[in-house]
């Protein structure tokens, strides 16, 4: 079997991607948003959904409570396996709040 070559792997690579509905880009971006674009990345890779992770990362960090609690609701339907401290993370509220709300919505 024939050895393959690096623009065939890349081929392939690309075509494997696609089929998951990702697609590779390669982009110049000021090093500011360098941060924001990395953890978009992380975050989705991880299985995050892509309209969550643009909410949290261009909403205003002062919130109301109504608004921190509905993100907390939607995080943890959306997400029933991360741990309170993960999604206490993403949604900038206290992982006792994350607590307080999987046990109102458990019962």
């Amino acid at each position: 079997m024939p050895l393959e070559t690096t623009p065939s792997r890349q081929a392939k690579w690309k075509a494997s991607l696609e089929t998951q509905g990702v697609r590779q880009i390669n982009i110049l971006a000021p090093e500011a948003v360098h941060g924001m674009l990395k953890e978009i990345a992380r975050r989705t890779r991880a299985g995050e959904p892509m309209e969550g992770v643009l909410r949290t990362l261009v909403r205003p960090r002062e919130r109301n409570t109504a608004e921190k609690q509905a993100d907390v609701r939607r995080m943890l339907m959306d997400n029933p396996d991360l741990s309170d401290r993960e999604i206490a993370r993403r949604v900038h509220v206290s992982p006792q709040t994350v607590n307080n709300w999987r046990k109102k919505l458990d019962r």
